[in-house]
């Protein structure tokens, strides 16, 4: 007859709450769950809020909402401490559920180490939908009062708000708080635009030096730019990520990031299809770039071939460009520019592979900037235009037009806003190609996108007139689009993100146009015929993207492709390119 007496059922509820807390701690959350919820009457029985509470954060991590309210509650009703109160509110904030998580913080004591816990959280999550609706504003009348009780995380985000509402001091002190105990990469970031934006270099040297070169500060300020800073020259730029770099940098190369030399070797293919038989060009472009960057001085020089064809026509060549930009100190810089175009000109256009050249000044401060320039430039609208055409009967040869223009630039930051301008007035000339005037205006205005770090997006506008219509495929005219009235409107997006091992660059854009051409002579020169060409009007909408992506190889050199894709009415556009570039040791 047996002896032994029936377990306990109190040891037999606390061996499965045990089997349940082994299965969470081995990844088995699901069962877990299960265990627990085999056990729900015995939990309420004896009043286990703990175990409750468990299931309740357990239920959420898998996304089971309505368990773990249901949990969470079922705790708070039983407990009645404020310990017991914050696992339901902290339930209620993880899904979103943030004024029924107020109601509950209304049942606590608001000075307890709960109370005070819970109401920083839910300051934090009202800031979060507060950014990323842009109302920087509002998220910082909610974290504000809140600041002594906020973590780390939460002084970061307040430290962001700070920014954007160009409370530039505040933004620094607390993101030098939350990088001097976490030296997280959001935080170095933050501290180096703010102290950029206040221009307090010196303090920004301060933190890297301390920082040893072990911390993403250092990263981001690298060995040239901490010398250009010791050296009293702080007119710096900042990338999207943090990074420091020399302002007024326009290569096609970005500076190495050591100093001394770089260089990018690239291919370029290109197809544009316009007008039936007379807007095919194929071009093939390989280059080298080698440039040269000192504190004060940017040299560059770009050799490349080219070879082009219409279909019907091809030609190529060799050309070459280089350019000396100079740092003149006080926010000044000036720029100057000479080379030879890459493809020959046809026999009978007299000198062949024309000059081409640049020279420029500029003025930045960190909210603003002014240049202006004079440049010289081949048009590469058409292989007629890019080289010219030969002599065909009693036509002379004529063709292979450059451009000559004076440009107007500038840009500003208007709170978040990136706004950019440009005006150019250019004189149109060619080898047997009546002479043209042009007028150009592009502006665009970019702001950052909420909760999407590293997009930006805004609107662009182009508008441009030309004096005469010389877009025909005949003597005295140029094979180039001169429209007399031209404009478009558009929205443009830039992306930049890290993806895959990665680092991309999107750009995509839509917009439509109108376009207005004058009548035309039969020959420009001459004035034969003067309305051959019957004036016209257009008007379609206009796409474009470029996608480029580039990963590092070793420790100074990246690998990159890109392609580039426009459509509009009447043409399409393709382009695509390798390239490796670095620093040369």
């Amino acid at each position: 007859m047996p002896t032994g007496r029936a377990p306990d059922p109190r040891s037999v509820y606390d061996a499965d709450v045990a089997r349940s807390h082994q299965a969470h701690a081995e990844g088995r959350t699901q069962d877990a769950i299960d265990i627990l919820l085999g056990r729900w009457d015995e939990m309420v029985a004896y009043g286990d809020t703990g175990s409750l509470g468990a299931l309740a954060y357990w239920a959420a991590d898998v996304g089971d909402e309505a368990l773990a309210v249901r949990a969470a509650r079922q705790a708070a009703e039983l407990g009645l401490s404020d310990r017991d109160h914050a696992v339901l509110a902290n339930v209620l904030i993880r899904f979103g559920r943030l004024d029924e998580a107020q109601q509950v913080l209304a049942q606590m004591d608001p000075n307890t180490e709960a109370g005070r816990a819970i109401r920083g959280s839910l300051a934090v999550h009202r800031a979060q939908i507060h950014a990323e609706r842009g109302d920087w504003a509002a998220a910082e009348a909610v974290l504000d009062p809140q600041r002594d009780g906020l973590d780390d995380g939460a002084k970061e985000l307040l430290g962001w708000v700070k920014y954007r509402l160009d409370r530039l001091d505040e933004a620094a002190q607390l993101f030098a708080a939350v990088y001097g105990k976490t030296r997280s990469e959001s935080s170095a970031q933050g501290l180096v635009f703010s102290l950029h934006r206040l221009q307090r270099h010196d303090a920004l040297l301060q933190w890297v030096q301390r920082d040893n070169d072990s911390g993403p500060l250092s990263r981001l300020v690298a060995p040239p730019i901490r010398l250009a800073l010791a050296a009293g020259s702080p007119r710096l730029t900042v990338a999207p990520d943090g990074q420091l770099s020399l302002a007024n940098d326009t290569a096609a190369v970005p500076p190495p990031a050591e100093g001394g030399w770089q260089m990018r070797i690239e291919t370029v293919s290109r197809h544009k299809r316009g007008v039936a038989g007379e807007g095919r060009l194929t071009q093939h472009i390989p280059a080298t770039t080698l440039s040269w960057q000192g504190f004060r001085d940017r040299l560059s020089l770009r050799i490349e071939a080219q070879s082009a064809d219409d279909g019907s026509r091809s030609t190529q060549g060799i050309g070459w460009y280089g350019w000396w930009q100079r740092d003149l100190g006080g926010g000044w810089s000036t720029r100057l520019g000479l080379g030879r175009a890459s493809v020959d000109g046809v026999a009978g256009l007299g000198s062949a592979r024309p000059l081409l050249g640049e020279i420029g000044i500029r003025y930045d401060e960190q909210r603003w900037g002014v240049g202006l320039s004079l440049a010289r430039q081949p048009v590469q609208e058409s292989l007629l235009a890019l080289s010219g055409k030969p002599a065909s009967g009693d036509d002379p040869a004529w063709g292979q037009v450059v451009q000559t223009g004076l440009t107007i630039s500038g840009r500003h930051r208007l709170q978040d806003w990136a706004i950019s301008l440009s005006a150019t007035a250019a004189s149109i000339t060619g080898t047997g190609v009546a002479s043209n005037r042009k007028f150009e205006l592009y502006a665009r205005a970019l702001k950052p996108v909420a909760g999407v770090p590293s997009l930006q997006m805004g609107p662009e506008l182009l508008l441009s007139s030309f004096q005469r219509n010389l877009n025909a495929y005949r003597p005295g005219h140029g094979g180039y689009f001169s429209p007399r009235a031209f404009a478009q409107v558009g929205w443009l997006a830039i992306y930049d993100p890290s993806w895959q091992g990665l680092q991309w660059h999107i750009e995509g854009g839509i917009g439509y146009n109108w376009n207005q051409q004058a009548s035309a002579a039969d020959n420009p020169l001459t004035g034969t015929r003067p309305d051959a060409i019957a004036a016209s009007r257009g008007q379609g909408w206009v796409y474009r993207l470029l996608v480029d992506a580039s990963r590092p190889i070793g420790h100074q050199w990246k690998l990159g492709a890109w392609v580039e894709l426009q459509k509009a009415a009447n043409y399409r556009d393709g382009r695509v390119g390798l390239y490796a570039s670095g620093a040369l040791d």
